[in-house]
């Protein structure tokens, strides 16, 4: 199965998909919102006539750092070798992506799909146990970490041309077996991940309380202080009425002197 007909239908020709449109456009949607964040990292590796693409791929978590080693290998047939481009290789995968470690890992070792060099980045029980709960009918299909990495290979097919793979291809592939991660790796870099977004969750919330706390008690400040000028504001008033009565009373004393007078 070649890299256009995977994308199609990673079941096989023919297969049915329930919800494969669906399926796809959300898929397609993941994808483009994962390129405007960050474009993916590629590196190149040949193995005799053998090639393969090795992406480290974010989560799709905008508050982790934590990424996936995705390979996508073409192998040839015997007439393939000749062609200009490897569009036509059979392809084979591996991703320490958990989707594809629970769901597809043992699938794609079943219908030899799966990179064999990359096994050991596997726990042995991921390799031995079918997905029982995860996949019962023990099928291939659309794992996101996969998809995206063969989207993004289809639309930058000029790296899929033997001209361009003649310059950007390390022969050094044991670099490349060094470099992919095991899943129990992949497995404690997303649990510290998710711990340290936990702390900057616990950390903003902690600052918008103390932030929001200051923003009553200047509230609080301001209407104490307003009481305080509405209470001077009113003895001031109140002086100036006590004045005025103790005029009206002398007032009254005159007339009265007045009156006894006359």
């Amino acid at each position: 199965m070649n890299i256009n007909e995977f994308l199609k239908n990673p079941v096989g020709k023919g297969a049915v998909i329930p919800g494969k449109n669906f399926l796809l456009e959300n898929l397609n949607r993941r994808y483009k919102q994962l390129m405007e964040r960050h474009e993916f990292e590629v590196n190149i590796y040949k193995k005799k006539d053998k090639f393969f693409f090795h992406f480290l791929i974010m989560t799709e978590d905008p508050d982790r750092e934590n990424t996936y080693d995705v390979v996508i290998g073409f192998y040839p047939n015997k007439i393939q070798k000749l062609d200009t481009t490897i569009k036509q290789y059979d392809i084979k995968l591996f991703s320490n992506s958990p989707s594809f470690i629970y769901t597809y890992a043992y699938v794609a070792k079943e219908n030899k799909m799966l990179i064999v060099d990359f096994y050991n980045k596997f726990d042995v029980n991921v390799l031995k146990k079918p997905p029982v709960s995860r996949n019962p009918g023990k099928t291939m299909g659309y794992e996101k970490s996969i998809y995206f990495a063969c989207k993004y290979l289809t639309e930058h097919s000029d790296k899929l041309n033997k001209n361009y793979l003649k310059t950007h291809a390390d022969s050094n592939y044991k670099k490349l077996i060094r470099e992919v991660r095991k899943d129990s790796v992949i497995l404690q870099e997303i649990k510290t991940a998710k711990a340290v977004k936990q702390a900057k969750k616990y950390e903003t919330k902690k600052q918008n309380t103390i932030e929001k706390s200051k923003i009553n008690n200047i509230g609080k400040n301001k209407k104490t202080k307003s009481a305080v000028n509405y209470i001077s504001k009113t003895k001031g008033n109140n002086r100036g009425k006590i004045n005025h009565i103790g005029k009206s009373k002398k007032t009254k004393s005159s007339v009265n002197v007045i009156k006894k007078k006359r």
